[in-house]
């Protein structure tokens, strides 16, 4: 199986490996009914992606493994239904990052059937292809229209750019124009990011102060190698958890910056009218 294939395969699973991740955090807003039914459609978009760019390879090389991924699939789909469901325990089983857990744990096994695929020499592909064929019937039906209607092919073939780059324009830039949503959700997974982290710093300060009380009573006793060799090793530990602590110092700060960045643009946003965030404006 060539690498780009199974690089593709990969890069449609990561959504949905995503999802999982931010189910599994337990993190309140993450487990409402709004953005539980947001993740059910994006999950379902994802999968039929995935399933899409399996069967849509030249030779598929999971035809033993279709039962299994068939199942998993299955799986992920059931997953996905109790994230709409009206289950009276869907959020403390959201909270507790169970439901995250189940996804996690089969969108590994998934993962583990694309990495231990073997790679295998193929038969090259056919030098004439149906596609390769349509092509020529289409480009002889559109010489014969050419030579029977210039004048007709040439306006109808204006008309039709224009209005496919008409229609192409305005669905990328609706498409690509900033969304409020987009930010909101993303202030808040960075929130829930910051307390994790904060929650971390904590554990780490409070560890250093243990650590810190334990040299100065040792250095209150009377001195011997032991007592030595112990503030040693602690004094290593110390500045070991220092270093993590700056590091959760840097990692908390450039996400206050990215915070405030996405607030700056949902704010821009906020005094924009449709219109005017259509063209950029």
């Amino acid at each position: 199986m060539p690498q780009g294939e199974i690089q593709a395969i990969k890069d449609k699973i990561r959504p949905i490996q995503d999802i999982a991740i931010l189910l599994t955090s337990g993190a309140k807003f993450v487990c409402e009914k709004r953005m539980l039914k947001k993740f059910s459609g994006e999950l379902e978009f994802n999968l039929a992606d995935l399933e899409n760019t399996i069967r849509a390879l030249k030779t598929n090389p999971f035809e033993k493994e279709k039962k299994k991924l068939g199942t998993f699939f299955s799986e992920i789909r059931d997953i996905n239904k109790k994230l709409t469901s009206d289950d009276a325990d869907l959020e403390e089983k959201c909270l507790s990052g169970d439901i995250g857990r189940k996804l996690t744990n089969i969108v590994l096994k998934v993962k583990g059937i694309i990495n231990n695929k073997q790679i295998s020499p193929r038969i090259k592909d056919l030098n004439y292809t149906i596609s390769d064929r349509a092509m020529q019937n289409s480009m002889a039906i559109k010489s014969f229209f050419l030579s029977l209607m210039p004048f007709f092919y040439a306006l109808l073939k204006i008309v039709v750019t224009a209005g496919i780059f008409a229609v192409g324009l305005f669905a990328f830039l609706f498409f690509t124009m900033e969304s409020k949503n987009d930010l909101i959700d993303g202030i808040k997974i960075d929130h829930v990011y910051l307390d994790g982290k904060k929650t971390e710093l904590e554990a780490h300060r409070s560890k250093q102060r243990e650590i810190t009380e334990k040299i100065k009573s040792i250095k209150n006793d009377q001195p011997n190698r032991k007592n030595i060799i112990e503030v040693f090793d602690l004094t290593v530990k110390k500045e070991k958890i220092q270093e993590s602590i700056e590091k959760i110092l840097i990692s908390i700060e450039s996400r206050e910056k990215n915070i405030s960045e996405k607030e700056r643009k949902l704010k821009k946003i906020n005094e924009k009218s449709f219109l005017q965030r259509l063209l950029r404006k």
